[in-house]
């Protein structure tokens, strides 16, 4: 009845398929396994496949990408949300960043030889999980269909360094806050003193302990070959992508970036731009901007999905670009 609701409320069709839940164990190369929810149409036929990786835990994760998993399934395709390595119930260590490619390659590999698998898979990720999606897209074993990312980008040293000058409260507030294995609650951080702290060095461990990927970033404070390392490489041949940005949201400036190249590499690209920030919005107008986000999301993403990966008629249809212009409204 909620879902029926909320696809009426967001203008969505009707569901086509009861969901199957199920857990399961993804192995990797090096033995490590990853915990992952496959959330499945209840016909038990062959379906595009759908991968989102989130370090926040696939269970734990705040509302809608559950939600969106559920409504993809609900839709003809095959959900897999997992957890990345070191993270809530799945192995290893964690090191942020550092084992997306490899890793995300390595279950695409897995989604590759299951019974379900029909062949066509996309990659989805918001902000981590979108960087996620990059990092698993430029070493993929099998080739991509489709590529869904918002308010993220595979362009780190942007993303900390704005135009070179270090996001000090927003770095600190992630690398801190994200933990180690589970991610810290807001009470749990003294964000204001380590803010004001001296020496920078120190600010990780005032906050509420050292953040090795805090020390990384400071001690690299230039475009090096620290941060080209982490910089995914963009495929021979680039799938499809759907990107949906924020003006206000500080993924905004490499995430025109990755357009860019994307569209340089011969990719079809659809932008969206709307008036959003990052993360959870405190105030009710806030909450009111972050509905808006997720049906325009949920909106795009299935529209985008059914064309690319169900060779269905888009049921949005437009310009490549497609912006909020305040006082205007939504422009092609």
């Amino acid at each position: 009845m909620l879902q029926r609701g909320l696809r009426r409320w967001l203008g969505l069709p009707p569901r086509r398929f009861a969901v199957v839940e199920e857990p399961a164990a993804v192995p990797l190369a090096d033995g490590v396994r990853l915990a992952t929810t496959l959330l499945r149409p209840s016909d038990g036929g062959r379906h595009p496949t759908l991968l989102l990786r989130t370090p926040y835990g696939a269970r734990a994760f705040p509302p809608l990408l559950r939600m969106l998993g559920r409504l993809l399934a609900e839709s003809g395709y095959n959900v897999a949300l997992q957890d990345v390595r070191g993270r809530y119930a799945s192995e290893g260590r964690f090191a942020p960043f550092e084992n997306e490619a490899a890793d995300g390659a390595d279950t695409l590999s897995w989604i590759a030889k299951q019974p379900w698998f029909a062949g066509r898979v996309g990659l989805f990720g918001l902000s981590y999980l979108g960087y996620a999606a990059w990092a698993a897209l430029g070493r993929s074993p099998v080739p991509i269909d489709a590529l869904v990312v918002g308010i993220g980008s595979r362009d780190l040293y942007a993303t900390f360094y704005t135009a070179g000058v270090f996001g000090l409260a927003t770095s600190l507030e992630w690398a801190v806050g994200v933990g180690r294995r589970e991610s810290l609650p807001a009470r749990r951080l003294d964000l204001a003193r380590g803010l004001q702290h001296r020496p920078l060095i120190e600010a990780d461990r005032v906050t509420h302990h050292r953040s090795d990927a805090f020390q990384d970033w400071l001690a690299h404070p230039t475009r090096d070959a620290y941060w080209n390392g982490l910089l995914p490489p963009l495929p021979e041949r680039m799938p499809p992508t759907l990107l949906l940005a924020g003006w206000y949201d500080f993924f905004l400036a490499p995430q025109l970036a990755d357009h860019a190249a994307s569209t340089r590499a011969g990719a079809d690209v659809r932008l969206v731009i709307g008036p959003w920030r990052h993360g959870q919005a405190a105030s009710r107008e806030g909450r009111r901007r972050d509905a808006r986000f997720a049906g325009v999301l949920l909106s795009e993403t299935l529209s985008f999905c059914d064309r690319v990966l169900r060779d269905e008629p888009p049921a949005l249809r437009g310009a490549a670009v497609r912006a909020f212009v305040p006082g205007e409204g939504w422009q092609a």
